[in-house]
């Protein structure tokens, strides 16, 4: 799996775990949950910049 930090695109994103674009944004937006929820490091993903 392929990841690095403010610079990984979607479409790179969708092509390494091999998931349509709508279940990455998904998974994106639950990560996102979880984080806040426990308090952990925000991850930062806005669509405009992929």
């Amino acid at each position: 799996m392929e990841a690095r930090p403010a610079g990984l695109q979607s479409r790179q994103l969708v092509a390494a775990t091999r998931l349509t674009p709508a279940q990455v944004a998904r998974g994106v937006r639950h990560l996102r949950d979880v984080g806040a929820a426990e308090h952990l490091t925000p991850i930062v993903w806005r669509r405009k910049d992929g």
